[in-house]
């Protein structure tokens, strides 16, 4: 990030790091069950987009069936 406006309304500059890993495993032709972790990491003007943190991870599973 470049020109962002920071906490403090003054301009700085930023880094986002984002990682996502996904993994697949059918139990039939037609279902199959699904797990995802995505890790984000920020420095400098970039806090702004997740206030009092430098990092969040988000976890999901679910189950999906086709038609």
């Amino acid at each position: 990030m470049r020109n962002a406006a920071t906490a403090d309304g003054s301009l700085g500059t930023g880094t986002r790091y984002t990682a996502v890993a996904l993994a697949e495993y059918s139990l039939s032709k037609r279902t199959e069950v699904y797990g995802t972790v995505d890790i984000n990491r920020v420095s400098d003007a970039a806090t702004v987009e997740s206030p009092g943190r430098s990092n969040q991870t988000g976890v999901a599973i679910g189950m999906r069936s086709f038609f």
